[in-house]
């Protein structure tokens, strides 16, 4: 049995997907990568672990960490969808339309900067990140947002580059109208490693079931430093 210090995620990711090609929601989906992470490692698992930060005193949430022998790798789970009703595997789906494509990356970077975050500051309890995104919505894979708009840095197209030290910042409007987006504003995300966005295919299915994975890795701490 691996360690998680020789954790692999293409391999688990793998494995899931040959038992569940999709899920019926985001719980489901953390609940089947912690019994699958589990099955493979053999360590202690949690699910929405709390932790405190320094700022304000926020009660904040990890979806899942893994955790065993003084090791620890923490998770941001997302999972979206487009609508679609039928069978993938041996299971009938109905899932929503869940749209908002612009907010979906927003949140989805904006899990990126936290966990980095929580690997860089030293903390004493995570020493290695990933934030996994599934979704059978290829407006995620595909789709930037246009030059100017208040989403134009926020895009999870494919071959898209975050680069370090680069601020991604959000371009509110004056006078907006989009009241969902107001309390976007402000926000300015800043990485201290650069990711590249690689959707790669989440399971075979037909085109209707279809379904994309991307993993965002935050690298262990070496002697301090990312």
């Amino acid at each position: 049995m691996c360690s998680l210090k020789e954790f692999d995620v293409s391999n688990v990711i793998k494995k899931l997907s040959e038992k569940r090609p999709l899920f019926h929601n985001e719980r489901d989906f953390q609940f089947e990568l912690a019994l699958m992470i589990k099955h493979m490692y053999e360590c202690e698992i949690r699910l929405e672990y709390y932790y405190r930060t320094d700022e304000n005193n926020k009660r904040c949430y990890i979806d899942l960490i893994a955790y065993d022998n003084n090791y620890c790798i923490a998770f941001e789970l997302k999972y979206k969808t487009k609508k679609f009703k039928g069978e993938a595997g041996s299971e009938n789906y109905d899932l929503k339309e869940q749209s908002a494509q612009d907010h979906g990356c927003v949140y989805v970077l904006s899990d990126l900067k936290r966990l980095e975050a929580l690997v860089n500051d030293n903390n004493p309890t995570i020493n290695k990140g990933y934030v996994i995104f599934i979704t059978n919505d290829t407006k995620y894979t595909e789709k930037g947002f246009r030059q100017g708009s208040m989403y134009e840095n926020f895009s999870l197209k494919q071959g898209r580059k975050i680069e370090k030290n680069h601020p991604l910042i959000f371009n509110i409007k004056k006078n907006i109208s989009e009241t969902s987006a107001k309390h976007f504003e402000g926000i300015t995300f800043t990485y201290s490693n650069t990711y590249e966005v690689n959707w790669e295919d989440y399971n075979d299915c037909s085109e209707d079931a279809k379904a994309y994975q991307l993993v965002f890795e935050i690298p262990p701490k070496e002697n301090g430093v990312n």
